[in-house]
C-alpha cells in the first residue's frame, strides 16, 4: 500500500499562562499542527535539551527572559519549526504577567530602598560622630589654652 504525505504547514504554539510566583511564571506550551494526520511527530528544544512532547509545561524565571521554546514537528514528506521567546511569552498574558513582574520589581525596588535608608543612618551617625569628636577636641584645646593663660598669669604675677 502506498502513502502519499503532504508537507507540513509551519507549527502554531498555543500559550497558556498558569500562574505567577516571586520566582517567575509556569506557562502550558503546545505545539500544534493544522495537519490532523497520525504520522505527525513533535518534540520541544530548550537550551540544547530535547522533549519528545507536544506539550510541555515551562517555568520563566525572571532571570532566564532571553531563553527561547522551539517545537519541531515533523512527518515522512519533511519537517517545520516554529519558535516563541520568554519576551512573547510575557505579552502573552498581558495584566497577569504585568503584574507579576511589577512584583518583581517592585521586590528590588524595596530591597534598593532598604540598602539606601541604611547607607543614610550610618552616614548621619558618621557625621555626629565626627562633630561631637571636633567638638570635644575643640573644647579640649579651648580649656588647654585657658589653663595654660591661668598658669602664664600665675607665674606672672608672682
Amino acid at each position: 500500500m502506498l502513502t502519499v504525505h503532504e508537507p507540513l504547514p509551519p507549527p502554531t504554539i498555543n500559550k497558556t499562562l498558569r500562574g505567577c510566583n516571586a520566582t517567575g511564571c509556569s506557562f502550558t506550551l503546545q505545539c500544534l499542527t493544522p495537519n490532523t494526520s497520525s504520522n505527525v511527530s513533535c518534540r520541544w528544544e530548550i537550551l540544547h535539551h530535547s522533549f519528545n512532547e507536544c506539550t510541555i509545561q515551562v517555568l520563566l524565571a525572571f532571570s532566564s527572559l532571553g531563553t527561547e521554546y522551539v517545537c519541531f514537528i515533523s512527518n515522512p514528506a519533511g519537517k517545520q519549526v516554529a519558535s516563541v521567546t520568554a519576551w512573547q511569552l510575557c505579552s502573552v498574558s498581558g495584566k497577569i504577567m504585568m503584574q507579576c513582574f511589577i512584583w518583581g520589581h517592585w521586590l528590588l525596588i524595596v530591597l534598593g530602598l532598604i540598602v539606601t535608608v541604611l547607607l543614610a543612618i550610618a552616614l548621619v551617625k558618621h557625621t555626629l560622630y565626627k562633630t561631637r569628636c571636633t567638638k570635644k577636641r575643640k573644647d579640649s584645646k579651648d580649656e588647654s589654652k585657658i589653663l595654660l593663660n591661668k598658669v602664664r598669669n600665675h607665674y606672672m604675677q608672682a
